[in-house]
């Protein structure tokens, strides 16, 4: 709803049952409140939520650099080759916000959403599984040929408040146990493509 129609609303309050001037200042200033409380509602969905029942955030630096990393992270098709705890995953349709991809995790199957994919700097979905709403972000930057990926995840629902410590302790686990996968398939990625280039040079 635009602010325009906020100003046809008023007006029509105003003509049909003849109010005064400062109620319809007050008609049209609460309004206003909803709206923004709703836009900012919107534009923090792809975000952890301090309040959640569930949540957990955590970093690591990886001995390669951020192309090798960027593309490990977002090959979601091939994420079972190397992530023990994922058993398959299907992305459907290409690599940007609003495609759809499935997986399983934990023995847990999961429809997930892309909400941000942005190149070599951030990377994010939203999933539901089990009547549980989760919000996974990951955050890359580069220096001095190194990478920085820091994760963050939170879920909410009935079941995140009825199993919150359970969940908590799951969560830490997993994100720790993807971070330090996710670390060796790239650096070993990078020592590949290094040695790669240097038989190459060698021959060429």
């Amino acid at each position: 709803m635009s602010r325009s129609i906020l100003v046809f609303l008023s007006t029509f309050v105003l003509n049909k049952y003849k109010l005064k001037m400062k109620n319809i200042i007050l008609f049209t200033v609460f309004f206003c409140n909803i709206l923004t409380v709703f836009a900012q509602k919107e534009e923090n969905m792809e975000k952890i939520k301090n309040e959640t029942p569930v949540r957990y955030s955590n970093s690591v630096v990886i001995n390669a650099s951020i192309d090798t990393v960027w593309s490990v992270l977002t090959d979601i098709n091939n994420w079972s080759s190397w992530q023990t705890d994922i058993k398959k995953a299907k992305l459907f349709g290409e690599l940007h916000s609003k495609s759809t991809f499935e997986w399983k995790s934990g023995g847990i199957n999961i429809n997930s959403t892309l909400q941000i994919v942005e190149m070599n700097k951030q990377f994010g979905w939203t999933g539901k599984s089990l009547g549980i709403f989760a919000v996974h972000n990951w955050f890359l930057s580069e220096k001095e040929n190194n990478t920085t990926l820091r994760v963050e995840e939170s879920m909410e629902g009935f079941l995140a408040k009825f199993m919150k410590k359970t969940l908590n302790k799951k969560l830490e686990t997993s994100l720790k146990l993807w971070l330090d996968l996710l670390k060796t398939e790239s650096e070993k990625r990078m020592h590949l493509n290094i040695k790669t280039s240097c038989i190459l040079r060698r021959y060429l």
